[in-house]
């Protein structure tokens, strides 16, 4: 499959997802409310992405977000609460997730994940090397399908 038929499909997904969340069997009305003081300036398309990020009601059960785990007081990373440190408490009381929460500080300037040529100063030997992506191990490709990843994982 090429990478414009990937990205094509990982945009189907999410789009099935967020109809299946928009829907009106699933959504609750969410009460009005004025814009906080640091959603003004944002588009339309960045306020979405913050609102999603900070809507507990996404999870199930209901309770967690994406910023419940990413707090933006530790660098947009923690470990929600786990008595693990190693690894984040899920969505579920019992569950744990597979790591500890990555910050998100820098994941838009991650490159896409790629092999690159690494040379060994010594020997002049090259080896290819991956480098990019999200996620610890660059598992995901880019910020689009990152966004699969906890959406789709009920540990997270």
């Amino acid at each position: 499959m090429t990478l414009s038929c990937l990205r094509k499909a990982r945009q189907a997904t999410l789009c099935a997802v967020f109809a299946v969340l928009g829907s009106p069997l699933y959504a609750q009305p969410a009460p009005p409310r004025a814009a906080a003081a640091d959603e003004r300036g944002l588009t339309a398309l960045e306020l979405l992405g913050k609102r999603v990020f900070e809507d507990a009601s996404l999870s199930r059960p209901a309770g967690v977000s994406c910023a419940s785990c990413h707090d933006a007081a530790t660098a947009f990373q923690g470990n929600n609460g786990s008595s693990v440190p190693a690894v984040a408490r899920g969505s579920l009381p019992t569950s744990l997730g597979k790591r500890n929460t990555p910050s998100i500080m820098y994941a838009s300037f991650a490159p896409p994940f790629e092999f690159i040529d690494d040379k060994d100063e010594e020997t002049g030997k090259i080896e290819k090397i991956p480098a990019g992506g999200q996620f610890f191990d660059g598992r995901a490709h880019d910020l689009l399908a990152q966004v699969e990843g906890p959406m789709l994982d009920p540990l997270e």
